[in-house]
C-alpha cells in the first residue's frame, strides 16, 4: 500500500486521510491548512531520523542498553512542540496518524496530554532493531577494552560506521522508505536579506522547520552552486551520472529564474552573489524579492541532481514574488528534479499558473505516448509528468473548510480546469454584475 496520513482536529484541518502520491500539491486560501498537512507528513518521515540520531549518541557513549520506546516518546514530543508550539491551546479531539505500510504506524492522540502509540508491527521491529545494537555495542565495546596501534583503531572506525549502517539499514525498512528528506520553508527571502548574517540570527527566533533549513543553506555554500554550470568540464565528477543535456537543461532553466547564476564568494567582500553578465555581479542582499526567494531552492535542487540523491522534498510557494513565466520555470525545476531519479515532491502553493504548467507537462506525458519526437521538441522530455504519480488538493475553502478534495479529473488525469479558473470567474462574475449596471 501506499503510506497514509491521517489528521483530525488539528489546527484548521478537521477532517483528512489522504494517501501519499510521487508529486502532491496542494492550493487553496491562507490559513487553510496546507502547510499543517505537509508539516505533519514531514514530522512523520523525519521519525526515522531522529531514532537513527539518537542510535548514533547512544552507540557512541555507550549507553544503549538504557534506551527505550520511552526515550524516543519523550523526543516525538520535543518535536512535536518544536513544531507547533504556537497551537495553543490544542483540541481535545486531535489526531495524528501516519501508516509507513499496512501494519507500521504512529498515531498521536492529544487528551489533555500528547499519548503517542505505535502498532505492534511497528514496537516489535524497532525493539529487535534496538536489542541487535545492544549486542554489538557490547561485543564492540568489550574487544576494545585491549590497547590498540593505529591499524586497530582504523579498524575499529570502519566497524563503528558498519554496524550504524546496519542499524540505519533496518530502520528504512521499518520505516519503509530511504530517502533524504528536505523541506523548504516560505518566507525564504528572510534568509537571503539576512544572508551575511544568518549566524547571528538567534535560534530561539526561528520555528525548526527554518532552522534545519539554514543548516541546509550553510552546507550547500562550499559548492560554488549554479555559476560552475557554465563549464560543464567542470563536473567530470558526475559525468557518469548524467547527460549533458541534463546539465543544460537544469543551467536554462536555473538561469531562467534567476535571469542570472549563483554563487558563493570566499575572498574579500564576499559572500552570497548573483552573477548577472560576464563581469557583473549583484550581492544577494541587493537581489529582488523573486531573485531572494527562489535561490534556496535552485541552490538545492541543483545539488540534488547533480549528486542524483533521492529525496522526499517538501517546498512551500515556490511561486512568491515570481512573474507567471518564471513560475512556470520553476515548476519546470520541480519537475525535472521529480524525474531525476524517482524523488517524492509535496508541493503548496496559491498560484494557478503552478497548476496549469503542471497541467502541461501531464499533457505532454499523455500526448508523448504517440507523437515523442514532436513532443519532446515542445516540452523536454524530462520535464514530462506521469499523471499516475500525480495528485492535487484544493485544500479549505467555501464548503470544505477543514478538509481536502481532489482537484484532479478521474478520467483526463490532469487538474480540473474549473478549478484552475476559479479565480478568475470571481474575478467576471463581478465584472458582469458591474457591466450590468452601466
Amino acid at each position: 500500500m501506499k503510506q497514509k496520513i491521517i489528521i483530525k482536529n488539528f489546527g484548521p484541518i478537521k477532517d483528512v486521510e489522504m494517501e501519499i502520491d510521487d508529486f502532491t500539491i496542494f492550493i487553496g486560501p491562507q490559513t487553510s491548512g496546507k502547510s499543517t498537512i505537509a508539516k505533519s507528513v514531514f514530522f512523520f518521515l523525519s521519525l526515522r531520523d531522529d531514532m537513527m540520531i539518537y542510535l548514533i549518541e547512544a552507540f557512541v557513549s555507550n549507553k544503549v542498553e538504557k534506551y527505550s520506546l520511552d526515550d524516543f516518546r519523550r523526543i516525538m514530543s520535543q518535536k512535536f512542540n518544536a513544531y507547533w508550539n504556537y497551537q495553543n491551546p490544542i483540541s481535545n479531539s486531535l489526531i495524528l496518524k501516519y501508516f509507513y505500510s499496512t501494519d507500521n504506524w504512529i498515531e498521536l492522540e492529544f487528551n489533555h496530554e500528547l499519548n503517542i502509540k505505535f502498532s505492534n508491527s511497528l514496537q516489535l521491529q524497532i525493539l529487535d532493531i534496538l536489542a541487535s545494537l545492544k549486542v554489538r555495542a557490547s561485543r564492540f565495546y568489550d574487544e576494545n577494552k585491549t590497547f590498540s596501534n593505529s591499524i586497530d583503531i582504523a579498524e575499529k572506525d570502519s566497524e563503528r560506521k558498519r554496524i550504524l549502517m546496519q542499524s540505519r539499514s533496518s530502520l528504512e525498512k521499518t520505516f519503509c522508505f530511504d530517502d533524504d528528506l528536505l523541506f523548504i520553508p516560505a518566507g525564504r527571502s528572510i534568509l537571503s536579506t539576512l544572508s551575511e548574517q544568518i549566524q547571528n540570527i538567534a535560534p530561539k527566533s526561528l520555528d525548526s522547520l527554518m532552522k534545519m533549513f539554514i543548516e541546509r543553506i550553510n552546507t550547500s555554500k562550499g559548492f560554488n552552486g549554479s555559476d560552475d554550470l557554465e563549464n560543464i568540464n567542470f563536473y567530470s565528477d558526475y559525468a557518469d551520472k548524467h547527460e549533458e543535456s541534463t546539465i543544460s537543461l537544469l543551467k536554462t532553466l536555473s538561469e531562467s529564474i534567476l535571469q542570472g547564476s549563483y554563487f558563493y564568494d570566499h575572498f574579500e567582500d564576499g559572500g552570497d552573489k548573483i552573477k548577472i553578465s560576464q563581469t557583473n555581479y549583484i550581492k544577494l542582499l541587493f537581489a529582488s524579492s523573486g531573485q531572494q526567494e527562489t535561490v534556496w531552492i535552485i541552490q538545492m535542487i541543483l545539488l540534488l541532481i547533480l549528486n542524483k540523491q533521492k529525496v522526499f522534498i517538501v517546498i512551500e510557494e515556490p511561486e512568491a514574488h515570481l512573474f507567471p513565466k518564471t513560475q512556470k520555470d520553476i515548476l519546470n525545476l520541480i519537475v525535472l528534479l521529480s524525474n531525476a531519479s524517482d524523488n517524492k515532491v509535496f508541493i503548496t502553493t496559491h498560484s494557478p499558473y503552478i497548476l496549469t504548467s503542471l497541467n502541461n507537462n501531464i499533457y505532454a506525458y499523455q500526448v508523448g505516448q504517440q507523437h515523442e519526437e514532436k513532443v519532446d521538441k515542445i516540452i523536454d522530455k524530462k520535464l514530462w509528468m506521469d499523471p499516475d504519480k500525480v495528485q492535487a488538493y484544493f485544500v479549505g475553502g467555501e464548503g470544505n473548510r477543514g478538509k481536502i478534495r481532489s482537484i484532479m479529473h478521474p478520467e483526463l488525469k490532469i487538474v480540473q480546469t474549473e478549478e484552475i479558473d476559479s479565480a478568475s470567474s470571481i474575478n467576471n462574475e463581478e465584472y458582469d454584475l458591474l457591466f450590468d449596471l452601466d
